[in-house]
């Protein structure tokens, strides 16, 4: 996720900065076969490596290897932009559907407001001003609405994604989904977990809702850590 992807406004409206060297301060389920990592450290690339090493043999058809060996670059690239763009955690489904690898992942960054909230909405209390600025912020972007989930409002986001072709792999497309939560005790301070899903010839359409609908699902165990520090 790249910095242009965050929400931002021009003139005297807030701009969504990142947030460099940030703690973790979340909590979420997992279902099995998802690996979190950490997108920070140098010490990731190693895990993903065996973790791949791991999984991919059992999980896939020997007819299947060009297939395979996509998705193990996908999942270093993943990593990489991941990385680029500041983001926390990388989260990658291994254990593939039907031995066929999944093209997914999601990620997880924290952005700040370079301004303080507008003083008519800093004299609300928290909760008040999460829902106004959870508002604003999906008035702003589009086939966006606000939820209330169990950790609190939040704004998700939908929209289509191209991932351009190569000589040994054709253009795809597929659906991007993003959380953005305010964080508790620091309306300046969000978090955004942002979701990507990408449609194959080797997985039916049909996946790819599906996946959607795990990600949501997995949005909803959302939970603060008590003294956050993000």
């Amino acid at each position: 996720m790249a910095d242009d992807d965050v929400p931002t406004t021009d003139g005297d409206e807030p701009v969504m900065r990142p947030v460099p060297d940030s703690a973790v301060g979340y909590r979420l389920v997992l279902p099995p076969g998802w690996l979190r990592l950490d997108a920070r450290s140098d010490a990731g690339r190693a895990r993903l490596d065996a973790e791949l090493d791991r999984v991919l043999p059992r999980t896939y058809e020997p007819t299947l290897a060009p297939v395979v060996a996509q998705a193990r670059a996908q999942a270093h690239v993943a990593l990489q932009q991941a990385r680029e763009a500041g983001a926390l955690d990388l989260y990658l489904p291994l254990g593939g559907v039907r031995g066929i690898p999944i093209p997914a992942s999601f990620l997880v960054a924290v952005r700040r407001f370079a301004a303080a909230p507008p003083p008519e909405l800093a004299k609300q209390g928290p909760e008040a001003l999460a829902v106004a600025l959870i508002a604003n912020l999906a008035a702003s972007m589009p086939d966006a609405k606000t939820r209330m989930m169990p950790a609190g409002p939040a704004v998700r986001s939908t929209r289509p994604v191209t991932e351009a072709g190569s000589d040994v792999a054709p253009a795809m497309t597929g659906v991007r989904v993003d959380y953005i939560w305010p964080v508790p005790g620091d309306a300046a301070l969000w978090v955004m977990a942002s979701f990507t899903t990408m449609r194959t010839p080797e997985l039916p359409t049909s996946i790819t809702d599906q996946l959607v609908a795990l990600f949501d699902a997995i949005m909803s165990t959302w939970r603060w850590d008590s003294g956050i520090v993000l």
